[in-house]
């Protein structure tokens, strides 16, 4: 079986947004553009958590 790519807390939030309704496609494109963020190391556009 193939790992996740996504970890439990940016699950949690794809799930959320789902019950807040917000499109899946968009809700799952965010979180796979904040993994290639860590991947690649970048901080550009990223917000702090307040």
């Amino acid at each position: 079986m193939k790992a996740s790519k996504f970890s439990e807390a940016q699950k949690a939030f794809i799930l959320k947004q789902g019950a807040d309704g917000v499109p899946g496609r968009h809700a799952i494109g965010c979180a796979a553009t904040s993994v290639i963020r860590e991947r690649s190391g970048s901080t550009r556009g990223r917000i702090s958590a307040a």
